[in-house]
């Protein structure tokens, strides 16, 4: 048998069908499970992988367990061995939903054995925190702007407010207090001044937030990061907010979409929450990067759409 690590988020647990799925991987795969039960402990169990392991790490959570995994991987440099398995246990499967819809569907993991292996890329973003400058790889997305502001508010409304409660309150805050930004942006040799600055994102798939379309053309095996600059009022931004959930980007003007082969950097005034993956990590300026193909993956064997995107 193959070995395989799981690590567990407490909330995954608490899925109707976790057990049916664990037993199903126990009974064909070597597994080793270990709950993550505080935070960066996802983070800690990538990181102490065994030197030479050769099998396959499953996060039993959602993106942002993927995301700790990732990058306790990062921090052992890389090594060869390791693919990474997301399991559809999480409140967010934007990963698994962007690359196939199938994959975000618990029954696609119970009748098609783990066989499926391919490269993702990986996004990194750089940031500042405590007054020195830090990074984080992503599988999903980096942004600035509003959606951070939001994740911001949400983290700290979440320790009192529960659930998809705790989002929606953030969001009326952050729609309440919202002030737009000057911004600098700068790819390449090329910097971009604007005073109406709403939202930048640097995705690495389409969909984010349970099936929003945040960036229309991304697609995380194609060497390179979607971004999507919003430089809207925040009246403008709510008008064209359903246009937005459907990904019609082409209908709404002063919303930039270009793709990032080469570093690109943004920087606010006044600074703003920098997030990745719907974790809060700093503020501006931040600098985000592409790593075609360092991301191994073993997925269900499932026959291939039509339309690889899932859309």
């Amino acid at each position: 048998m193959e070995s395989g690590l799981l690590i567990l988020h407490p909330r995954a647990q608490r899925h109707r069908r976790c057990s049916e799925l664990l037993e199903h991987l126990k009974s064909r795969f070597e597994l080793r499970i270990e709950e993550s039960r505080f935070p960066g402990q996802t983070r800690e169990h990538t990181r102490s992988l065994p030197d030479g392991f050769a099998g396959v790490v499953f996060t039993a959570g959602g993106d942002g367990t993927l995301h700790e995994a990732i990058n306790g991987w990062g921090d052992k440099g890389f090594p060869k061995g390791p693919r990474f398995c997301p399991l559809p246990l999480g409140s967010g499967n934007d990963f698994l939903f962007s690359i196939d819809r199938r994959l975000a569907q618990l029954d696609t993991f119970l009748s098609s054995p783990i066989g499926q292996q391919s490269t993702a890329d990986l996004g990194r973003v750089t940031f500042q925190r405590n007054g020195s400058e830090e990074s984080r790889y992503f599988c999903v997305g980096a942004a600035t702007g509003f959606s951070a502001a939001v994740t911001e508010r949400r983290a700290a409304l979440a320790r009192r407010v529960p659930g998809r409660l705790s989002y929606l309150l953030a969001l009326f805050l952050s729609l309440a207090f919202w002030k737009n930004r000057a911004v600098r942006v700068k790819s390449g040799e090329s910097p971009q001044l604007s005073d109406i600055f709403f939202n930048f994102n640097a995705a690495n798939v389409r969909h984010y937030g349970g099936g929003m379309v945040s960036a229309p053309g991304a697609c995380p095996f194609d060497g390179t990061l979607n971004a999507v600059c919003m430089n809207l009022t925040l009246a403008q931004a709510l008008l064209a907010l359903p246009e937005n959930f459907r990904g019609r980007f082409e209908r709404v003007k002063n919303v930039h979409l270009q793709e990032l082969r080469e570093p690109f950097t943004v920087d606010c005034s006044p600074a703003c929450p920098v997030q990745a993956d719907g974790e809060l990590l700093g503020q501006t300026p931040m600098r985000v990067e592409c790593l075609p193909g360092a991301l191994p993956l073993a997925l269900p064997s499932i026959p291939p759409r039509e339309n690889p995107s899932g859309s």
